[in-house]
């Protein structure tokens, strides 16, 4: 009968420690998870949040309108332009030497802030 009983106790010894392995085993496990998303994939979500350009959407209309150039400018030079009633910053396409005040121009690409205009 001694020996049944010590059995009995062995086998519940044994549950309760697998029990407490598999329970502390999740939470490591947890934990992990939980590491693993902040230190992964927080970094690409930022960078990815932090390379959109956020005047895209809104300026996105300008292009393919006509521009009148107020100041001088050129691929390597920026100058204005009045987009309507508004003054824009504005660069020549890649190619292009210069763009003298007075003439009309049609934007190409809106980054940032800054038109990309060739001539009409």
């Amino acid at each position: 009968m001694r020996v049944e009983r010590l059995e009995f106790w062995i086998i519940y010894d044994v549950d309760l420690t697998v029990g407490r392995r598999v329970k502390r085993m999740v939470a490591i496990l947890m934990v992990a998870v939980v590491l693993v998303l902040y230190f992964v994939f927080v970094p690409i979500l930022k960078k990815r949040r932090a390379g959109r350009d956020s005047y895209a959407s809104e300026l996105g209309y300008l292009v393919g309108e006509k521009a009148y150039v107020v100041s001088q400018l050129g691929a390597s030079k920026t100058g204005m332009v009045r987009v309507g009633t508004d003054v824009w910053s504005a660069r020549a396409k890649v190619g292009i030497e210069q763009i003298d005040s007075g003439q009309w121009v049609e934007i190409v690409s809106v980054s940032k802030g800054l038109l990309l205009v060739q001539p009409k």
